[in-house]
């Protein structure tokens, strides 16, 4: 899928009048034009709100929100952390941050809802079931995510490892798996190198390949035997992550399915390890409050 400036590009030599203005404007101010409503690009690049519809129709795009949306992604690969704090310090906040934040991971969730991977999940679901050995790979940001994909998976199967930090020791431990070992991908853009090379050399020894990715033509895909595509909402100097922890539990309940008593059992006895230790707080009439130190009051001197 083309992203709007390419489409610009192609259609350029069709364009006339105030329709071949917009699109010099939007060309050169794309990063603000990226979070503009229809009517504030009209008002900024001195045309009509009707021209700004055609105009986003004749270079195919449904709508001006599929518009916008493709620009976004662009600076999603671009922006550095220091440009993509600097647009929440500089610009105007319309709503108070906690809004904007859950509405957009709300918007992100309902997303997944609409388009869920039902038929890529359960593909992946049973090779996780079945796989002799699984590997979580997912640097930097996605790291937690990474962690908590293999914590949950360790508590229904044997045999999962996760790399956070892709050092060559990372390779040395791919390079020692079993060859029925499927390695998951967890990334999302800005899509870091270190991770893409070590999929491409995960594709060259030969092990099965899931990724979970935000965007069809995301890089990860191209080593992938299996995508799971979940909507991730474009980056400030931090990222959107609660589609994706939402598509992880859907994916670790669809192995536990597929186990059946094999995981409950594996559960069962991680159970009887944790209340041997008493790993977790439980109500057995035990008062676990700390009693606060009695404070005598200092006598006042009596005066002479």
């Amino acid at each position: 899928m083309t992203d709007a400036l390419e489409r610009i590009r192609s259609h350029r030599e069709r364009l006339r009048g105030k329709a071949l203005m917009l699109a010099s404007f939007i060309a050169q101010n794309y990063r603000r034009v990226a979070f503009m409503s229809a009517r504030e690009l009209a008002a900024a690049a001195g045309v009509s709100l009707p021209t700004v519809i055609r105009f986003v129709a004749s270079i195919g795009f449904d709508g001006y929100q599929a518009f916008s949306r493709t620009l976004q992604e662009r600076l999603n690969l671009e922006l550095t952390g220091v440009e993509r704090l600097e647009q929440v310090l500089q610009k105007k906040q319309p709503q108070p941050l906690y809004i904007q934040v859950i509405s957009r991971e709300l918007q992100a969730l309902k997303q997944l809802m609409a388009g869920f991977p039902q038929e890529h999940l359960t593909a992946v679901a049973g090779r996780l079931a079945t796989a002799t050995a699984v590997v979580v790979v997912g640097p930097r940001y996605v790291a937690p995510l990474t962690s908590y994909l293999v914590y949950t998976l360790r508590k229904l199967r044997g045999g999962v490892t996760g790399i956070t930090v892709i050092d060559s020791t990372a390779y040395d431990d791919l390079a020692l798996q079993p060859s029925d070992t499927v390695v998951v991908g967890i990334g999302f853009a800005r899509y870091a190198t270190e991770l893409l090379d070590f999929l491409e050399f995960t594709r060259k020894q030969r092990f099965e390949i899931a990724v979970v990715t935000d965007h069809a033509v995301s890089p990860l895909g191209k080593a992938a035997d299996h995508v799971l595509m979940v909507p991730v909402p474009p980056m400030k100097f931090m990222s959107f992550l609660a589609a994706p922890a939402a598509l992880v539990n859907v994916l670790v309940l669809e192995v536990a399915l597929r186990l059946g008593s094999k995981g409950t059992d594996r559960l069962q006895d991680l159970e009887e390890v944790a209340k041997a230790k008493n790993t977790y707080f439980a109500d057995t009439g035990k008062d676990f409050r700390r009693t606060p130190p009695v404070v005598r009051a200092t006598p006042r001197r009596r005066a002479r």
